[in-house]
């Protein structure tokens, strides 16, 4: 492991990484304090708005998560479908073949 990390570039990477994942972390938890606030306010009507109590916020809670869910799967199928396609190599869109099954490495 520390032979690794005396390579710059793969320390500048996970350094990189690690700050991403603490900034994805504490957006998502300002993002559930906002949620659950916003449950506990009452609407115009003098009710609560997600139902009031545990329900309300439990709730909220799933709400929020399912979304960020949601938002990551959207995310990975409409963006990475397409760079993966350009990282394999096809350039008509179609799938390339691999390579040779005897192992010499050429296309198939």
């Amino acid at each position: 492991m520390s032979a690794l990390l005396r390579f710059p570039p793969l320390k500048r990477l996970w350094t990189a990484q690690f700050t991403s994942g603490i900034g994805d972390m504490l957006g998502l938890l300002v993002l559930l304090l906002l949620a659950m606030q916003a449950a506990a306010v009452s609407g115009v009507s003098g009710h609560p708005v997600f139902g009031g109590g545990y329900r309300g916020m439990a709730l909220v809670v799933a709400v929020v998560f399912g979304l960020r869910l949601l938002a990551t799967l959207l995310f990975g199928a409409v963006l990475l479908g397409p760079v993966s396609s350009l990282v394999s190599g096809a350039d008509d869109g179609t799938k390339t073949g691999g390579t040779d099954p005897r192992g010499t490495g050429r296309p198939a």
